[in-house]
């Protein structure tokens, strides 16, 4: 309705686009926070989430489908990347056991907070104008969102070391960094002295060992040796 009754654009087409623009760059925000931490993902979110409602209001004050449908794009954005950057950060401090539960009334919560307001508008559009009622949409939208990017940055610039939170999407970086180590550590190649010394240790029930010192294992079998008579034991065979 905007759209047409506000900015004058009498194509249907045109109003359904910029929705699906505004959803587009929610999935687009979503996958984009994956590349920073929970807490830098809702930062930026909130901030992108404000000026994209700054953009919807100047769009209905010049009135301007570009740069509605530009305002739309950027809000789209900040809703994919505070939303995605908040359930990771619920998720760093929660159980196993009690997490089903939290993001159960997360998106319980998160539905209502999208649902209940554009209702409001719907109800008061008739009485005070759609123009208004925009104009009052986008205002709380953007108040909440400053809100959100103050808390937010306030957060972030006072955060501990050891906080879950500022940690949250680091770990799913680092987890696997050990055993990568691990892998790209060269193993060390016996010298023929040593593979000498080592087969002619006394045998434990006719089996020889390496020492731990040559291939970083404490106990590793080899072979089935012919132990002698004197006690020690013929590597060779």
């Amino acid at each position: 309705m905007i759209f047409s009754n506000v900015l004058h654009v009498q194509s249907g087409a045109a109003g359904g686009l910029s929705i699906a623009a505004l959803f587009l760059a929610n999935s687009v925000g979503g996958l984009w926070s994956v590349r920073h931490t929970a807490r830098l993902a809702t930062l930026l979110g909130t901030v992108l989430l404000t000026l994209g409602a700054s953009g919807l209001a100047v769009a209905i004050t010049d009135v301007s489908p570009a740069v509605y449908v530009g305002g739309s794009v950027v809000a789209g954005l900040g809703v994919g990347l505070t939303f995605h950057g908040n359930l990771r950060a619920i998720s760093a401090v929660t159980t196993a056991k009690s997490r089903s539960e939290v993001f159960s009334a997360v998106y319980v919560i998160s539905c209502a907070a999208l649902s209940l307001p554009s209702l409001a508008a719907g109800l008061a559009a008739p009485s005070w104008g759609l123009e208004t009622t925009g104009y009052l949409y986008v205002g709380f939208v953007g108040a909440l969102s400053v809100a959100a990017a103050l808390h937010a940055g306030r957060a972030r610039a006072h955060r501990t070391t050891g906080d879950p939170i500022a940690r949250a999407g680091k770990a799913d970086l680092s987890a696997n960094r050990p055993a990568a180590e691990r892998a790209a550590r060269p193993t060390p190649t016996p010298s023929p002295k040593q593979l000498d010394q080592d087969l002619r240790l006394p045998c434990r029930s006719g089996t020889a060992r390496f020492r731990g010192a040559v291939f970083e294992d404490p106990e590793i079998e080899i072979a089935t040796l012919h132990p002698q008579a004197g006690g020690g034991c013929d590597p060779y065979g």
